[in-house]
């Protein structure tokens, strides 16, 4: 494991011009999502994991190099990470925001091998912009194309079980083997006539998984 994250740094480094700096500091990034430590990582101890406030009903324990790949994915998007309205005016917020803004990189990678987190990266970074995102509360579901098998269920039990400010909709042909997510299966005939539903509506930040 402690090869993994070494080999990490040195891909990151290619990118950064550096073997310490790894893409946005540490600290805005922790900063802007309203992270708080909870404890060190179960395999690597010299590892912090932390919770996001930011988001009430995940309870997912995030690395630092994942905050920092959603954070670095934000920054690239839409050139901020969307905060929290409470939290806007926070001067400790502001002055994260300012510094992420001249962060200098030359790349990144989010799928440079496996066990990086790439699925907790990019639902953090989903979760963050459907709360706080500009479009907020506007009915923007987010959809994911997964393949079949061990890689669909692990996107689903993600979700499921971690992410809870997210709505799972399952849009697959046959109806899901587990009863657990009866309730979050929807056929494929029902998700093409979704635009068909009125614009007023609001709904729970979504996220179809085909």
């Amino acid at each position: 494991m402690k090869e993994v994250y070494s080999r990490h740094y040195q891909i990151q480094a290619a990118f950064t011009g550096s073997d310490t700096q790894t893409g946005p500091m540490v600290k805005p990034c922790r900063t802007v999502f309203d992270m708080e430590t909870a404890g060190k990582h179960e395999n690597l101890q010299q590892l912090d994991v932390s919770r996001c406030r930011s988001l009430p009903n995940c309870n997912f324990s995030f690395l630092n190099l994942k905050i920092i790949g959603a954070a670095f994915t934000m920054h690239r998007s839409t050139g901020h990470v969307p905060e929290s309205q409470d939290r806007a005016n926070d001067p400790e917020c502001t002055e994260a925001q300012a510094n992420l803004e001249f962060v200098v990189t030359n790349g990144g990678w989010l799928v440079n091998g496996t066990g990086f987190g790439k699925t907790i990266t990019a639902l953090l970074f989903v979760s963050q912009m459907a709360l706080y995102g500009d479009h907020a509360g506007e009915q923007r579901p987010t959809v994911l194309i997964v393949p079949n098998g061990a890689v669909f269920a692990q996107w689903c039990d993600t979700i499921h079980g971690h992410f809870r400010d997210l709505v799972l909709v399952i849009s697959k042909d046959i109806k899901p083997a587990e009863k657990k997510y009866w309730n979050n299966w929807v056929s494929a005939p029902a998700v093409r006539e979704a635009p068909q539903v009125s614009r007023q509506m609001t709904f729970a930040p979504q996220v179809y998984v085909r």
